[in-house]
């Protein structure tokens, strides 16, 4: 039912009327849920307060899987994360082909449209739920993808998340 009323990202539960979402799953969940939202959007929407406005793309390692685009958090599979990770190290250049499969398969021999396969995939889910983002690859003619984002508008967290203290 959250689904059907586009109460699926965080962005949305956090700025629902905690009366509807009570009406599906009561209040107190409704209230633990919108805490959830608001802790996860929370260091998205304090950066664009503080700087005027935040990056479009950010990449935080510590939570592999995810990145967040225009504020909306986006869950990727694992090949789609490992291509758009890629693509912003360089953000608004053409990263050939070969560094791409490299960052994606490793070793690995793949079927030569899979590089394809996977940019349409991930420009799926992306405008899935942002559709004026549909066009954020954009293939380089027998050469590679670049990610149309300026330097400026990418952020890459590096740190990962700690495993238990040594």
């Amino acid at each position: 039912a959250l689904v059907a009323q586009g109460l699926h990202q965080p962005e949305a539960i956090a700025d629902a009327d905690p009366r509807l979402l009570a009406q599906w799953i009561g209040e107190a969940r409704a209230a633990a849920l919108k805490d959830w939202a608001r802790g996860v959007l929370q260091p998205v929407r304090a950066a664009i307060e503080v700087k005027g406005q935040g990056p479009a793309l950010i990449i935080d390692e510590r939570h592999p899987g995810e990145i967040v685009l225009d504020g909306h958090p986006i869950r990727l599979q694992e090949k789609q994360y490992r291509l758009i990770r890629a693509l912003a190290a360089a953000p608004g250049e053409c990263v050939p082909y070969e560094t791409l499969y490299e960052a994606v398969w490793g070793q690995t021999v793949v079927e030569g449209n899979q590089m394809h396969f996977q940019k349409t995939q991930l420009l799926r889910r992306i405008a899935s739920i942002l559709p004026e983002r549909a066009d954020l690859i954009r293939t380089v003619t027998k050469r590679g993808f670049r990610l149309e984002l300026r330097p400026d508008q990418v952020r890459i967290d590096l740190r990962r998340a700690s495993s238990s203290a040594a």
